[in-house]
């Protein structure tokens, strides 16, 4: 018999020979081995009749199927195990194989006894048989497990891949290649192939913004041990748009326990952020709203927890912060007598709002009445989520109400008693009774009061709004609102206004209480009035910024127009009509240089060296000069103040503001008038800063300057220290005078107080800071003309090329040998190539690469004995702070003379020397 091994053994071993006795042996031995196979071994016989039989089941097939292996051998018996939706499918397949004589395989389930089902993989190999048929060799496997693995997977990837949430594989490696991820990742504009084909990786699809932070997330994640954590961010999808998702990763490792790959769950929120965006700009202006109000709001819970409430409610129950009134019990804490709550709540249920007064506790433990409008707020469902009411304070209204019913004598006692205004009028305005501090505020008596109207006492324009004032008030029962009421001199008093409904000898009347509240509004013009002089402010320190960065690279040009002139004047023969030309040049180019240094001194740009002086010693050495300024039709009228503090501020600058004043004062007088030059001692405190833009509290020394001229109108004293402002004739002026003066003062921390009206005359009043050090007056000392030649070597650093010539040039007739470099990095370059020693730096400040300070330290460590000279159109705040001269720093402002030049390099060479 042909593969065919696993014949049944014989039931009778008697008369044996030793051949069959090995056979038997051999198949108890096999049979043995396949008892012990997992699962059934088995053989299908199929006889020449074309009958079918098992003539070998193995003893695992009773473990398997739960029957008596004697039953499992009977081929009919055995169907009947089968499952009902399985046998036709079964019986098909043997009888393929049977008429083929072909190899069978086959997965179908069978129903055990107790009615349990299994899956069963069966497969078997045929072979003819000599005497005809074919018999099968083939084993029967238990794949129950493997069945329902399966069909969870497929039913897992169904729930997957419909699911809004998008299923992630990826490694723990850099990039984060995707090893498998949800079909509808095609909601991002991906397939899945674009993922597992490598083309695009998880980390390329994070949204650059957010992809370290996640990235060190999951690093810290990692490291605390976390297997499962969740993470917002945004993604990048194929269109390019961002979105946000909410991401759900958990950590899985490797047989070597480290983080192999992490599995994820990201859900599209793009959405919900949105809306949580929008309300959260929502919630904020309406909280802006709400914290603001001048009432108090609240919201309590359905079942009557506050909340929440706003300041005016925190304050008015008498807490310092929210959270304290939040702690309390309604019941137990806050109501001294609980209202009838159901009653409140059918009324809000029908009318929409209810309307009712209680009594509440403040902290102090004080009571409190207080009048409240309650409404329901409703969620999506319908069903009532929050109560919300403003709240507001009647008590002292509810008081006089009850005093006026309770006796007369106490409606007395409190209504004339009261610190504010109160009027009762009837419906029609009519003025029915006023207590005395109504009589104090308006300046009736009571018996005028009551023969007037409402409409009287207030101010014309808003007496037109009483009836319909009147309207709203009788429809709503109270109202409170702004309003002026006039005094009986005509002068206007602003009030605020809250009235009442009440019952007046038994017809309906109101009570209004009124408060002056002239403080506040004068408050409020004041915040208006400095919000004002901050805007001037920025509005000066703009130009002041424009000025001086015009002037660095217009003092640039002046300097090479002059220098030049200068240089060319002194070879031109002065009887030459050329000569006249050229010294229209440097007029014109001198009356520039002016201007720019005007513009300078109001942008507090100009380079200055204050000293410690006495301000009339000063003043009284420029009379004589001013009195020339003058003329004769204008007479000067100099009042010094005794014992003056010393000030610091640069000489020059009190010359620029006393003529700058004198002259304004001059062009104001037509004809014959006076000018007075006061000085004096003041000190200032906080009442006159709040009326005075840019004073500060302290001691100063002030000079007046003042006049008897036309004078001023508003309009002129808004813009009278703008640059290019003049009320003068085309070309009697350039609006820089007086804004000089402003820059010099601000410049040496002071202020200007400016008093005019047309018709009364000007008086500037200057406040300069006293000066605080030891009280050293620097005067004059006698340094002889130095020499204002040599024979030094100087380094010319200034990158503008015709300022650097015209400065050699004029150094070089001097005697000096001159160096010139157009950069920082050049003069670095030619002061190190440099053999013999280099004596001083002429330097701009304002440079690229470098500014001059920086650089002539640099040089220093080059040549330890280097003198500096800076020279600049501003400084810049390099070398000065707001163009007050640091100590010992030497500094020439462009443009300059041959002369001035000399003298400054001679300076500059000669410090320190014995």
């Amino acid at each position: 018999m042909e593969n065919n091994e696993f014949a049944m053994p014989a039931n009778d071993a008697k008369g044996d020979s030793p051949a069959d006795a090995a056979r038997r042996e051999s198949e108890l031995h096999l049979m043995d081995i396949t008892a012990n196979i997992p699962g059934v071994v088995y053989q299908f016989l199929v006889s020449p009749d074309g009958s079918f039989s098992l003539p070998y089941l193995s003893s695992g097939a009773e473990g398997l199927l739960g029957r008596p292996l004697a039953e499992l051998t009977d081929m009919d018996r055995l169907l009947e195990n089968i499952h009902p939706d399985d046998r036709a499918m079964f019986s098909q397949s043997v009888a393929l194989a049977v008429e083929r004589v072909e190899r069978w395989a086959c997965e179908f389930r069978l129903v055990k006894p107790d009615g349990g089902i299994i899956w069963v993989s069966g497969s078997s190999n045929p072979g003819r048989l000599p005497e005809g048929g074919a018999l099968w060799n083939g084993v029967l496997l238990d794949v129950t497990v493997r069945k329902l693995a399966e069909d969870a997977r497929r039913e897992m990837e169904f729930i997957v891949n419909r699911s809004p949430a998008t299923a992630w594989l990826w490694k723990a490696v850099p990039g984060w290649p995707v090893e498998f991820v949800s079909e509808n990742v095609s909601a991002f504009g991906y397939t899945a192939e674009d993922f597992t084909s490598g083309r695009v990786d998880f980390a390329s699809i994070v949204h650059p913004d957010d992809l370290a932070r996640i990235t060190c997330e999951v690093k810290r994640f990692t490291s605390l041990g976390r297997d499962e954590f969740t993470q917002e961010y945004r993604i990048i999808t194929a269109q390019g748009q961002a979105r946000w998702i909410d991401d759900r990763t958990w950590v899985r490792k490797g047989a070597d326990g480290q983080v192999s790959h992490y599995q994820g769950i990201t859900l599209d929120i793009t959405e919900r952020k949105e809306a949580e965006d929008a309300l959260r700009k929502s919630e904020e202006k309406y909280r802006a709203i709400f914290e603001e109000s001048f009432d108090g709001l609240f919201v309590t819970s359905p079942e009557g927890k506050i909340l929440d409430m706003n300041k005016k409610g925190v304050r008015m129950f008498g807490y310092d912060t929210k959270e304290e009134i939040l702690s309390l019990d309604l019941e137990r804490d806050v109501y001294a007598h609980p209202p009838d709550r159901t009653r409140i709540l059918a009324m809000v249920h029908e009318q929409g709002t209810a309307q009712y007064e209680v009594v509440v506790k403040k902290k102090n433990g004080e009571h409190m009445i207080t009048h409240c409008a309650l409404t329901a707020v409703e969620n999506e469902q319908g069903v009532i989520s929050s109560y919300r009411g403003i709240i507001r304070d009647v008590t002292e209204n509810k008081r006089a109400e009850e005093a006026l019913k309770q006796s007369e004598q106490k409606h007395r006692l409190l209504f004339e008693s009261a610190g504010d205004t109160i009027f009762i009028h009837d419906t029609e305005a009519r003025i029915l009774e006023a207590n005395p501090e109504a009589c104090k505020m308006l300046g009736y008596t009571r018996e005028e009061l009551i023969s007037m109207t409402i409409n009287q006492v207030d101010s014309p324009a808003h007496a037109r709004q009483v009836p319909e004032r009147m309207a709203r008030l009788m429809g709503h029962g109270h109202l409170s609102f702004e309003t002026e009421h006039l005094r009986k001199d005509g002068s206007p008093i602003p009030v605020e206004v809250s009235a009442r409904v009440i019952n007046w000898d038994g017809q309906p009347a109101i009570m209004s209480i009124c408060r002056d509240i002239t403080e506040r509004k004068r408050a409020e013009d004041e915040r208006q009035k400095l919000v004002a002089q901050l805007n001037q402010a920025q509005k000066m320190e703009s130009v002041g910024r424009l000025a001086g960065g015009v002037a660095h690279d217009f003092n640039n040009m002046l300097g090479v127009i002059l220098g030049h002139t200068e240089l060319a004047l002194e070879v031109v023969d002065p009887a030459s009509p050329l000569y006249n030309d050229l010294k229209e040049i440097q007029k014109a180019g001198s009356r520039s240089t002016d201007l720019t240094r005007q513009l300078l001194a109001f942008a507090r740009k100009q380079t200055v060296a204050p000293k410690v002086l006495d301000l009339n010693e000063v003043l009284e050495g420029m009379l004589k000069m001013l009195r020339r300024l003058m003329g004769e039709d204008i007479t000067l009228i100099w009042s010094p103040g005794s014992n003056l503090w010393p000030v610091r501020v640069d000489p020059s600058q009190i010359d620029q503001v006393l003529a700058n004043l004198c002259v304004n004062s001059r062009d104001a007088i037509s004809g014959i008038g006076r000018v007075t030059i006061e000085t004096g001692k003041a000190a200032i405190d906080k009442d006159f800063c709040a009326e005075h833009e840019g004073a500060a509290p302290g001691e100063y020394v002030m000079l007046s300057v003042s006049d008897d001229g036309c004078g001023m109108d508003g309009k002129t004293l808004e813009k009278l220290f703008e640059p290019f402002f003049t009320t003068k004739e085309v070309g009697k002026g350039t609006g820089l005078g007086l804004a000089t003066v402003y820059g010099i003062v601000q410049q040496n921390n002071g202020f200007i107080d400016v008093r005019s009206e047309p018709g009364q005359g000007s008086a500037f009043r200057i406040y300069l800071p006293r000066y605080g050090g030891k009280d050293r007056r620097e005067g004059e000392e006698g340094f002889a003309s130095p020499a204002l030649k040599g024979q030094e070597t100087i380094l010319i650093v200034e990158d503008e090329p015709g300022m650097a010539k015209v400065a050699r040039i004029m150094l070089e007739k001097q005697g000096y040998t001159v160096l010139s470099a157009g950069t920082p990095n050049d003069s670095m370059r030619i002061a190190a190539e440099h053999a013999g020693p280099i004596h001083l730096i002429l330097t701009d400040i304002v440079m690229p690469e470098m500014n001059g300070l920086d650089l002539a330290n640099k040089l220093k460590r080059l040549y330890p004995d280097l003198k500096c000279l800076f020279m600049s159109g501003y400084t810049d705040d390099v070398i000065a702070n707001q163009g007050v001269l640091e100590e010992g720093v030497k500094f020439i402002q462009k443009p300059f003379s041959v002369k001035d030049l000399a003298a400054k390099v001679r300076e500059a060479l000669d410090e320190d020397r014995p």
